[in-house]
């Protein structure tokens, strides 16, 4: 059942309500005096400061990515290098250990 408007009117304790409206007056014009046009000027200003900071940083953080990615392109260049020289090793290796069977099968058949 919707409540009317007069009932939620009569609700309110409107002896309870007037006698806060003073401290709520001047909690009111406390406020509006802080955040007054100096207030709001000096926010501002604070603002465009942490704004231009943090532009700058992340300048930076774009400029260390960009070394970072030089370093990792450099560090998969090394190792595309050091994987073929491990495939000749292991290539030589094979070789090598095939040789000694060969000699060495050569030696127990004489």
């Amino acid at each position: 059942m919707p409540i009317s408007w007069i009932g939620a009117l009569k609700l309110v304790p409107w002896a309870d309500v007037i006698e806060a409206t003073p401290a709520l007056v001047q909690t009111a014009r406390r406020v509006l005096g802080k955040s007054g046009p100096d207030a709001q000027a000096a926010a501002h200003e604070t603002l465009a400061q942490r704004v231009t900071a943090l532009e700058a940083q992340h300048a930076e953080l774009a400029e260390l990515v960009g070394q970072l990615t030089q370093h990792n392109l450099s560090l998969v260049a090394a190792m595309d290098g050091l994987q073929r020289r491990m495939r000749l090793l292991a290539l030589c290796a094979g070789i090598a250990g095939s040789a000694c069977i060969a000699g060495l099968i050569a030696l127990a058949l004489r």
